[in-house]
């Protein structure tokens, strides 16, 4: 989630300026790193909304979905549910 905040008349976004060429020298370090921590809470929430589409996509399969139609409903291709299948049958296995 997006924090926007205007203090003074400045924007800024997650702690950071809005506009880049406005970031004084001093503070460009601090709004990497603030960057960078950002992407890494994403990429977390992506690995996390990436395993529960995959259960959901089990679960389509189980209840009469076919793969053409879920891959429609999330825009991938079939071989992509078909790798999801694949990957979860043999993680349920291992289990």
């Amino acid at each position: 989630m997006m924090q926007l905040q205007k203090i003074n008349d400045i924007t800024y976004v997650n702690g950071i300026r809005l506009e880049t060429e406005t970031i004084p020298i001093e503070e460009i370090e601090d709004s990497l790193k603030i960057i960078k921590e950002d992407m890494k809470l994403k990429e977390l929430q992506e690995v996390r909304l990436r395993e529960r589409r995959d259960e959901i996509i089990v679960h389509a399969r189980k209840h009469g979905f076919s793969a053409i139609k879920i891959a429609s409903i999330l825009d991938v291709t079939r071989q992509t549910i078909y790798d999801v299948l694949k990957n979860m049958d043999i993680n349920n296995e291992e289990e």
